[in-house]
């Protein structure tokens, strides 16, 4: 018997479930048209998936990760917010996106991808120019792992870090520069021999580079996972940082000023007991308490400034002397938790941004407040918002999901799509996908499209 609500010529929805008053319609279904109740606003606003980087220019956002939607504009791992919506890059790229640095009038990605633009137009190991129409390569690229930092000194020379042994032929231990027609490497650059090395931060001021990460090598100078290049050679910072119980590593730089503030997993800065964040302005010294630790996870891996505020986000149980989850603000004096923090206690930080003196926050959590976006927010003086262009009103996007069969009746199966009806309200009532719903924790086995009752 069809649903009265069913919309012929649409393609047939695979599922239903039926959960107290909600009645759950999971499908692939192909608006093609906007006369009816399923149609392409059947999405969530804003970016779904991890964001990794995000990087502005004036009122616009570049936003780098794991997604292939932003609003209801398909992209791959990368998109571009103008200042009204979401917009494609050329059909992006085939792997994560790690860093993004704005350079001159170019945007440049790097990350974990070998192609960039439509139907992978062009070859692009780990690195690639967006110049606002179409992708290019940086010579041949970086050949390595991966790419984590990206950075722009005053003279526009770009520097790339990550794990890797070549930059455009060029042998380059972990870091190298661009200078718009060749790469080059930084010395013998950054080592950790002979096991494995890598950084995963990189900060400029003037014409020094700060390089941070895990390695003990920089140029042949004894470093503990910070360094400094001054355009010539490497030298230590102040003895850098070291951990007794976990991995020492560098994973987040930012620089005001003379100041340069340091944070990732680590206890002590030179001489200095700090707990995973410190500053450095010719000596170091501590952060007030410091950032509390949750076991292993890597506390630090993003660092914002703005006028006097350090804004920090990653995977941490407290700031100072109070709890904060995640998401923290340094006034210069003292800690605290910055508009609640993160209530997704698996989620966690991974870029920060300022726009329009406005702070953006891009990973893969859930704030405090009604809205909860997943990927990328701004905080707009009084509440958490998804950067968004509007109109979005269900989930979008594959989802791995399969529901309950009572007794003969087949409710559910595998969807590709989900949203949801309430009698008298058809359009209202959107529940999200996944197990933070209890109707979608009722499971039905399958396979092979076969299923078997719980």
């Amino acid at each position: 018997m069809a649903l009265p609500w069913f919309i012929p010529g649409r393609r047939a929805c695979r599922c239903l479930l039926r959960s107290g008053s909600g009645l759950f319609l999971g499908a692939a279904l192909a608006a093609r048209g906007n006369n009816g109740i399923w149609d392409t606003r059947f999405h969530l606003p804003g970016i779904h998936g991890e964001v990794h980087a995000v990087a502005t220019r004036d009122t616009e956002i570049y936003a780098g990760g794991e997604f292939t939607s932003a609003d209801r504009v398909i992209v791959n791992n990368i998109a571009h917010w103008n200042g009204t919506n979401w917009v494609p890059m050329g059909g992006g790229v085939n792997g994560r996106v790690n860093a993004i640095a704005v350079w001159g009038t170019d945007v440049i990605a790097a990350g974990t991808f070998t192609k960039a633009g439509a139907l992978d137009a062009i070859d692009a190991s780990l690195i690639a120019r967006w110049d606002g129409s179409e992708w290019s390569a940086l010579g041949s690229g970086i050949a390595g792992a991966r790419v984590e930092a990206l950075a722009v000194d005053a003279f526009g020379a770009l520097y790339a870090g990550g794990e890797f042994t070549d930059a455009g032929g060029v042998a380059a231990a972990n870091i190298a520069r661009w200078d718009g027609l060749s790469w080059s490497a930084l010395g013998t650059g950054l080592r950790n021999d002979p096991y494995a090395a890598w950084v995963f931060a990189l900060a400029t001021r003037g014409t020094e580079v700060f390089a941070g990460g895990f390695f003990t090598d920089a140029g042949g100078v004894n470093v503990s996972c910070l360094a400094r290049w001054d355009g010539l050679d490497w030298a230590d910072v102040g003895g850098g940082v070291d951990d007794h119980d976990y991995l020492p590593q560098v994973t987040a730089l930012a620089v005001r000023g003379d100041d340069l503030y340091v944070g990732g997993g680590f206890r002590t800065a030179g001489n200095v007991g700090v707990a995973n964040i410190a500053r450095w302005d010719g000596q170091w010294s501590e952060l007030g308490n410091g950032l509390g630790r949750f076991f292993g996870d890597l506390p630090v891996t993003a660092l914002e400034v703005n006028v006097n505020d350090l804004f920090v986000g990653g995977r941490f149980i407290s700031a100072g002397e109070g709890s904060a989850t995640n998401l923290a603000c340094w006034n210069g004096s003292s800690w605290s938790e910055f508009a609640g923090g993160i209530e997704d206690v698996e989620g966690e930080v991974n870029a920060l941004a300022i726009s329009g003196g406005r702070l953006l926050v891009g990973g893969a959590f859930t704030f405090t407040n009604a809205l909860r976006p997943s990927a990328l927010a701004r905080w707009d003086v009084t509440a958490w918002n998804v950067v968004s262009g509007g109109g979005g009103l269900g989930l979008s996007g594959p989802l791995k999901c399969t529901v309950a069969c009572v007794g003969r009746e087949r409710r559910a199966v595998e969807w590709s799509a989900v949203a949801a009806i309430r009698p008298g309200n058809r359009r209202s009532g959107l529940r999200a996908g996944g197990r933070q719903r209890e109707a979608l924790r009722r499971r039905c086995l399958h396979d092979r499209g076969e299923h078997r009752r719980q």
